[in-house]
């Protein structure tokens, strides 16, 4: 009998670990680019911004302002979608970026990474710019430093290739418009999750 219940037991353990890692998969991003995830948080800090920088230019700081900023269509069209659509649009090309320098084998030196962790840990270690993240980006400590080493990948990257292949920027945003219509880098979104991430981050969040 006691065997039987421990192998019941264990059965409801395997089960349940199933059935966590299949939410945490499937729930952890918003869309694909190929077959690269665009990261919850990585798209929550594209719509943050885009939102704080859209309610600045609007003059909408109060409750009031933003709800009606939000509520109202423009142009017909739903303010929502618009910005999470731009919002998409800035992750994808940024994921693309990732995934260029990840092909190149591009990387920040180790010594760069330290550089950055330790900035970043020293201005994490203050509270109230750990709350001020979590208030104007939606994330966490560890998301924030992940977006902040990503960017600099990014930009370390941009430069990198501007001066191997003697170009401009305007010549590189270009080159970046051709891999974002790239049939490898067909956006894919993750319907369900990529609403529920949207309607989490533009509920008044001021």
């Amino acid at each position: 009998m006691n065997k039987k219940i421990s192998v019941i037991i264990i059965a409801v353990i395997v089960i349940g670990t199933l059935i966590g890692y299949f939410i945490w998969e499937f729930g952890n991003y918003v869309a694909k680019v190929g077959n690269h995830k665009i990261l919850n948080h990585e798209y929550t800090f594209f719509l943050r911004t885009l939102k704080k920088t859209a309610e600045a230019e609007a003059g909408a700081y109060s409750e009031k302002e933003i709800k009606e900023l939000w509520e109202n269509p423009a142009g017909g069209e739903d303010p929502v979608a618009i910005i999470m659509n731009r919002a998409l649009e800035y992750a994808k090309e940024f994921k693309i970026q990732l995934i260029m320098a990840e092909r190149e084998r591009f990387k920040l030196s180790d010594s760069e990474l330290s550089q950055i962790r330790q900035s970043l840990d020293n201005l994490l270690d203050d509270k109230e710019y750990a709350n001020f993240l979590k208030n104007a980006l939606g994330l966490n400590p560890r998301q924030y430093k992940d977006m902040m080493i990503k960017r600099k990948l990014v930009e370390k990257y941009v430069d990198n290739y501007l001066q191997t292949h003697s170009v401009d920027m305007s010549q590189y945003n270009e080159k970046l418009s051709e891999w974002k219509n790239d049939p490898a880098f067909n956006l894919v979104k993750n319907e369900r999750v990529l609403q529920k991430v949207t309607n989490k981050n533009m509920i008044l969040l001021q």
